[in-house]
């Protein structure tokens, strides 16, 4: 019809798994690169919708695929995000999403064989990420919430976090610090 907006989304084939069934596949070996890497995907996604006014309002393991393309030599994963809804929902149902989704990935770790710079970002993602950031729906509490840069910018800052701490306090007092 004339005179009416739509939005049109072009699909193409991705050949992977979904997120869930990943879980399911590996547990107990799911790298924390891995989950930096998951984050960081869904933060600039939850960006790009930010930008565009949208939000994705069904955002899950189910519908996240793991997969990798046939021309990355490096072997990285990816993430495509699928069954986008744009709906009415209001932010914290993809905040909330990603935090259940980052629960699932945590429990795949195996801490006690972590590195200590591991172990440290365990942590962080499980205290500060998935215990605050991504729960938390006022932003008058906390200035992450519904900030997919703010999130980022965190999640950047981990690995200095971590030498300052080590810097200052030795790498196993860092870690027991972001312990709780």
């Amino acid at each position: 019809m004339l005179g009416r907006e739509f939005v049109v989304f072009i699909r193409e084939y991705v050949r992977g798994t979904s997120l869930e069934q990943y879980i399911r596949d590996n547990r107990g070996n799911i790298e924390l690169r891995f989950i930096e890497q998951f984050l960081s995907t869904m933060f600039g996604l939850l960006f790009e919708l930010e930008q565009r006014g949208m939000v994705h309002g069904d955002i899950h393991a189910d519908n996240v695929l793991v997969t990798r393309s046939r021309y990355n030599l490096k072997g990285d994963v990816q993430f495509r995000v699928t069954d986008f809804k744009p709906t009415g929902h209001e932010e914290p149902v993809d905040y909330l999403g990603i935090a259940r989704s980052l629960k699932g990935l945590l429990e795949c770790v195996r801490y006690e064989e972590q590195q200590l710079r591991d172990r440290y970002v365990f942590e962080v993602l499980r205290n500060d990420f998935l215990g605050r950031y991504l729960v938390e729906s006022d932003p008058t509490v906390d200035d992450r919430a519904f900030g997919p840069r703010e999130l980022q910018s965190k999640l950047d800052s981990v690995d200095e976090m971590f030498a300052a701490a080590s810097a200052s306090r030795g790498p196993e007092a860092a870690v027991r610090s972001v312990r709780r």
